[in-house]
């Protein structure tokens, strides 16, 4: 199973408070292996899976009705 470290800058509210958090992803090898055969030089198709089970975890990064972010994704690592 990897563990990929996500660094996300938060915003709440109207008065544009913001802070940093971090998150952990977990991928298992099954997929892992899947995304390797698939694209084995690309490292977007692991970010792009990693984005994707964060916004399960955490929310979708608009709100319903603008394109007003609640959050961005600074980094994305992978812990060895």
């Amino acid at each position: 199973m990897r563990t990929y470290i996500v660094q996300v800058h938060h915003y709440f509210g109207d008065n544009y408070k913001s802070t940093d958090h971090t998150h952990r992803v977990q991928m298992p090898d099954i997929e892992y292996k899947r995304l390797k055969i698939a694209h084995p030089y690309s490292r977007w198709q692991f970010h792009n899976w990693v984005e994707k089970q964060l916004e399960k975890q955490i929310g979708s990064r608009y709100d319903g009705e603008g394109y007003n972010s609640r959050y961005y994704i600074k980094s994305i690592k992978v812990k060895r």
